[in-house]
């Protein structure tokens, strides 16, 4: 065998979360039986905490490339498991690049084309079907102070498109949840699942969306809003399992975000 796919995501040092990307690759590895499919975190910080607390080694992706090249592999897809294709998938880029003359193909974060925006606002919606009139779901990203960060917003028009009351707030940038709580007021919404636009369940979860003083909860509760939340990151999700997988055929046929625009105009 000498194809391989590396999944690459921020990490997380939390044993769940781990378990849900692992359950993820089986499903990939599944799939496509013909590639070795390996795990790669792009967060060093968390790297460095799971080797220091539970001794395990988790490869960045430049050092999982170097791995397999080294050992002779002919093809490798660079599945991100990224949202948006935001500070890290671009670092990732950068990282690809310096593999000169290597047959390395790359597939594309979970939001990278407008399919992939309806397809993910159509799969929300689904776990939440028997919404009533005055209920609502409120999604929590992550945010950042990249361009990619509007595509919350092309998100959020998706929601719009298709008249349902779902929004989403981020915890760092626009929209902030500040701006979304005098829309669930004129919309006399008075009850909201309260569920993570993350890959995985981790810190944000516990300590922003319902943990400190200044979580989305606690803010939304004060508004005399009742949340219930839902603790389940998108990978738990087959349908946005869906999306990066994909992705992951995109890049191994060689269909590219032109390709994908074209039909979508």
């Amino acid at each position: 065998m000498n194809k391989a796919i590396i999944l690459v995501s921020h990490g997380s040092v939390r044993p769940e979360t781990r378990e849900q990307l692992e359950e993820l690759a089986n499903r990939i590895k599944e799939k496509y039986s013909d590639y070795d499919v390996n795990l790669s975190f792009s967060g060093k910080i968390i790297i460095k905490l799971l080797k220091e607390k539970y001794n395990i080694i988790m490869k960045t992706p430049k050092e999982e490339l170097t791995r397999l090249i080294q050992e002779g592999y002919t093809e490798i897809i660079v599945q991100s498991l990224h949202i948006l294709p935001g500070l890290e998938f671009h670092g990732l880029l950068k990282d690809i690049s310096e593999f000169k003359g290597a047959n390395i193909k790359v597939g594309y974060p979970l939001l990278s084309s407008n399919t992939d925006y309806s397809k993910s606002a159509k799969a929300i919606q689904m776990l939440f079907p028997n919404l009533e009139e005055k209920q609502g779901v409120v999604l929590m990203g992550h945010g950042t102070y990249h361009p990619s960060n509007s595509g919350y917003a092309c998100l959020q028009n998706h929601f719009y498109d298709q008249e349902k009351n779902f929004f989403i707030a981020n915890v760092k940038g626009y929209p902030k949840l500040e701006h979304i709580i005098g829309k669930l007021h004129k919309l006399n919404i008075n009850q909201i699942v309260l569920m993570p636009y993350l890959l995985t369940v981790g810190n944000h979860v516990y300590e922003d969306m319902i943990g400190n003083d200044n979580s989305f909860i606690k803010v939304l509760e004060k508004e005399g809003i009742k949340v219930i939340p839902y603790l389940k990151g998108l990978v738990e999700d087959v349908n946005h399992q869906d999306i990066f997988i994909e992705h992951i055929n995109d890049a191994i046929s060689g269909i590219t975000l032109k390709d994908k625009f074209k039909l979508d105009a």
